[in-house]
Parts: structure tokens; C-alpha cells; sequence
């Protein structure tokens, strides 16, 4: 518990010293995950018609 401690620590004052380094990080993350978001959305399949589940009932 003691490690996580100093760890957190550690990160909170990397962020306190660094603040734009932090939000850089936040958006990249941020986009990363729309990205990874946009590709699912786009090649899944998910986003297509859905007559082939219609036409079996």
C-alpha cells in the first residue's frame, strides 16, 4: 500500500508541476479513444441495415 502511495503521490506532483503536460495527455487519450470508438462504429457492421434480422421472422 505504501508503493501506491508514493505512486500517487508521485503523479499528483508530475501533474501539479506540469499542468499542460497533463491535459495533453487527457486529450490524447481522449481522442485515442474516440478513434478507437470511430473505427469500431465504422467496421463492425453494427451501423448497417438490419433487414437480414427482419426476414427470418
Amino acid at each position: 500500500m505504501e508503493r501506491f502511495r508514493a505512486a500517487v503521490d508521485g503523479a499528483r506532483r508530475a501533474v501539479e508541476t506540469r499542468p499542460a503536460l497533463a491535459a495533453a495527455l487527457a486529450f490524447g487519450a481522449a481522442a485515442g479513444l474516440a478513434a478507437l470508438l470511430a473505427w469500431f462504429v465504422l467496421f463492425s457492421g453494427l451501423s448497417g441495415p438490419v433487414q437480414f434480422v427482419y426476414s427470418n421472422f
